[in-house]
């Protein structure tokens, strides 16, 4: 079915399921927010949240299901953006490179860059405004070892 199809039909219709999977993966967001934060799992017998995202019916990672709750609550419930649109346009991965930045005062212009910018030169100008001009990689990696060292040091007292 989809030989049939010239390259140009083929690539709209890889743009429409590419912006039918952002809307769903903040619909995921949502949901998973719901779950947790009103305990719904326990209704359904799982003792805590990551046994329910455990479950073989489920079957979600952490990092995943923080990720996409983290972006919901962002962008949707604290910064009030709509869930069709601008947030679908740019995308679960750029969303959450913005969303350690972004605040009311600077949402729109920081969406904007990342419809506009690929993922690696929104990660470059998100480094150059918010980070010295450290990579966002590396600065994250720093933190990990900050927080590390902090933490060894509180042990030890």
């Amino acid at each position: 079915m989809l030989q049939n199809l010239t390259a140009y039909d083929l690539h709209d219709k890889i743009i429409r399921m590419k912006g039918d999977a952002e809307l769903l993966s903040l619909a995921m967001g949502e949901a998973l927010y719901v779950m947790e934060t009103d305990k719904l799992y326990l209704e359904l017998s799982y003792p805590t949240f990551e046994a329910y995202l455990g479950s073989p019916e489920v079957s979600m990672g952490r990092s995943t299901v923080y990720r996409l709750m983290a972006n919901y609550k962002t962008y949707v419930l604290e910064l009030a953006c709509p869930t069709g649109g601008t947030l679908a346009s740019v995308g679960e991965a750029k969303l959450d490179l913005i969303r350690p930045y972004v605040n009311a005062e600077n949402k729109d212009e920081l969406l904007a860059m990342g419809t506009s910018l690929s993922k690696s030169d929104l990660r470059i100008e998100l480094a150059e405004r918010f980070n010295g001009g450290i990579p966002i990689r590396e600065f994250k990696d720093f933190e990990k070892i900050a927080e590390s060292v902090y933490l060894d040091l509180i042990n030890e007292t």
